[in-house]
């Protein structure tokens, strides 16, 4: 399987920035990493938010536990897009994702050509490494 391929892929499937590790581009790696795991932390707590408060308004009402009331408060407290940081965590998540896909293909596909894994990165080119400049 091509690097292009292997790279987006386990950037794609697996978790972004996994893609760019694998190709040894480590600080776009890390960064994308990074950025995905800040965002699902929100998005997490929000969510744990919404559950505790679901949970809190079942037990004022008398503790019975009714499936079609939770998931009709479950249902709204999604549909309300009040929290815009949620909102923005959960478009920088999708961006982050798409990114890494993209990136990884291409860096991977540079690797495919034969260019060294993260020329760009260390600031060397192939006239300072003693190649032939185009």
């Amino acid at each position: 399987m091509k690097k292009s391929v292997k790279g987006a892929l386990l950037s794609g499937i697996i978790f972004p920035g996994l893609g760019q590790l694998w190709e040894r581009h480590y600080l776009r790696g890390i960064s994308l990493m990074v950025a995905v795991l800040a965002c699902c932390s929100v998005v997490v707590m929000k969510a744990t938010q919404q559950a505790y408060a679901i949970l809190e308004k079942a037990e004022s009402e008398g503790g019975a536990v009714d499936m079609v009331a939770i998931l009709n408060a479950a249902s709204r407290a999604s549909a309300t897009p009040d929290d815009l940081k949620t909102t923005a965590a959960l478009v920088v998540l999708v961006l982050c994702w798409l990114v890494g896909i993209v990136d990884a293909y291409f860096a991977g596909k540079r690797l495919d050509l034969g260019e060294p894994a993260g020329r760009e990165e260390r600031g060397t080119s192939r006239t300072e490494k003693g190649g032939i400049s185009r």
